[in-house]
């Protein structure tokens, strides 16, 4: 992926008062889990289609639901492992994401 953050911006939902509203999901602090292991490497980093899997092992991190209410943004580093839960509330979720680019990365970076 080459792009720095990602920036989004809930709309609607009650994903701030439940987990299972189709909240975003993360594993905190895994973009520095991430940063460690790419340092062991001779080469840069190639993609893999379940990556956190492939990095971390055993050692799989635990996914947090992420908590906000219409209006409230969300900022967190590219490499963070992350996910979508489905939506078992009778409110649509509706929250935009932008990928913000960091001036002067190289292009096709991990």
């Amino acid at each position: 992926c080459n792009y720095s953050a990602l920036f989004g911006i809930v709309l609607n939902g009650c994903t701030a008062d439940r987990d299972d509203a189709g909240n975003l999901f993360v594993a905190p602090r895994t973009h520095m889990k991430f940063a460690e292991a790419y340092k062991k490497l001779d080469t840069d980093p190639l993609w893999y289609p379940r990556i956190a899997e492939h990095f971390f092992r055993r050692d799989l991190p635990r996914m947090q639901a992420v908590r906000a209410q219409p209006g409230q943004a969300i900022l967190m580093h590219h490499q963070t492992v992350h996910g979508v839960a489905p939506n078992n509330s009778d409110e649509d979720r509706v929250h935009i994401y932008f990928r913000l680019t960091a001036s002067g990365r190289p292009g096709g970076r991990v």
